[in-house]
């Protein structure tokens, strides 16, 4: 039996490429991935491995200091 099933907001994406840096954040260094995703509509982004937690802000921000998110979206 078949049935017919309606998806939503749901993203296809491949991972086009994955590389790992050295990150000089407090001590000791850490590696950091970073993964580079592209959707259906040709539109990349990124999606680090760490995360660090700034006693200033105290927010989690991403090596680019952006926001409590791990993902960011790639111009």
């Amino acid at each position: 039996m078949w049935r017919q099933i309606n998806f939503k907001n749901v993203k296809i994406e491949k991972l086009v490429g994955e590389f790992g840096f050295w990150v000089a954040i407090g001590y000791p260094f850490s590696m950091m991935t970073i993964r580079i995703y592209e959707n259906a509509e040709g539109e990349f982004r990124g999606c680090t491995s760490l995360a660090f937690k700034f006693t200033d802000t105290g927010k989690f921000e991403n090596n680019l200091g952006n926001g409590n998110s791990l993902e960011e979206t790639l111009n």
